[in-house]
């Protein structure tokens, strides 16, 4: 067998790029003791040093084994997004949220949307507040080719009981979105989602499903695909109606997330309500849940 030799690569970027490259990595980021990197990530088969600009640009360093497809994303013609070719996306929202629905959207992006998007400022929905995200969906919604789909938690919790977990049921329902989208317009083109889990797991999730063609697992492809952008502030808009229309049913605003205020108000509002009533608008199979149970019998 052909022994491996380390091999390096050398980039000059923008800085719109640093910034996707240092979104990408950020979960490997380490400190590096030379004064002049301002980025270094250290991954199982390669490292990545990012320089400081001595011009306009970045000098990106990636040094090691099989970084061939990562630096590759860098070498495309710079827009804020790579790649820029027309693209279907999918991302999820409410996953980690005890209450409200599940919301996932798949987008579809062409050459010709690119400049309009970007003029709109879409980017991961994480990185913009929820007022902006509401009016970017608004103007997004008669333009992008989008399909949602959207279980309510007792749907959920249905999903839960007959032993799907968490990213069983976000498979299914981006194999559900991006189908569908796809059956509407009826174009041929890569099909991208935010990566979850490995590929050999998420082709399990969706045994006996008719395959995505064309599939793309990224993982942080919010940040690198315009598709999957969009698609997380269309999923996150109609996540914040929903969790509106369903606190106006009882007269609250619903919080977002699963902090320690999140069970706290879980814990009054089952107090005022009930548990059954809590159980209708929040996932039960968090362990949120478990501990509000065990305030109120105690």
């Amino acid at each position: 067998m052909k022994k491996l030799t380390p091999h390096t690569k050398t980039l000059l970027v923008s800085e719109a790029i640093f910034e996707k490259i240092k979104a990408l990595y950020e979960d490997h980021q380490q400190t590096s003791p030379h004064p002049s990197i301002v980025f270094f990530a250290k991954l199982e088969a390669f490292t990545v040093s990012v320089y400081a600009p001595k011009s306009e640009k970045f000098k990106v360093l990636y040094q090691g084994f099989n970084f061939d497809e990562d630096a590759a994303l860098w070498l495309k013609k710079e827009t804020n997004y790579a790649p820029s070719k027309s693209h279907y996306g999918s991302d999820e929202v409410g996953t980690g949220d005890f209450f409200g629905p599940v919301v996932v959207t798949a987008s579809l992006v062409q050459d010709k949307d690119v400049a309009f998007l970007e003029a709109l400022g879409v980017k991961d929905s994480k990185l913009i507040t929820d007022a902006t995200i509401l009016k970017i969906a608004d103007q997004m919604t008669g333009r992008i080719p989008h399909v949602t789909t959207i279980i309510n938690p007792l749907k959920y919790q249905e999903m839960v009981a007959k032993g799907y977990n968490l990213n069983a049921i976000k498979a299914k329902l981006h194999h559900h979105a991006l189908l569908t989208l796809k059956q509407k317009v009826n174009l041929e083109v890569p099909m991208v989602i935010d990566q979850f889990a490995s590929e050999e797991k998420f082709h399990s999730y969706l045994k006996g499903l008719p395959p995505i063609p064309h599939l793309v697992l990224k993982e942080k492809a919010e940040s690198l695909f315009l598709a999957v952008a969009a698609s997380s502030i269309l999923a996150r808009a109609k996540f914040i109606r929903a969790m509106n229309d369903m606190g106006r049913i009882f007269t609250v605003k619903l919080p977002f997330g699963a902090s320690d205020k999140v069970e706290q108000f879980a814990f009054e509002f089952a107090q005022h309500h009930g548990l059954e009533t809590l159980k209708g608008i929040c996932k039960t199979n968090f362990k949120t849940l478990k501990r509000i149970t065990d305030k109120l019998g105690s």
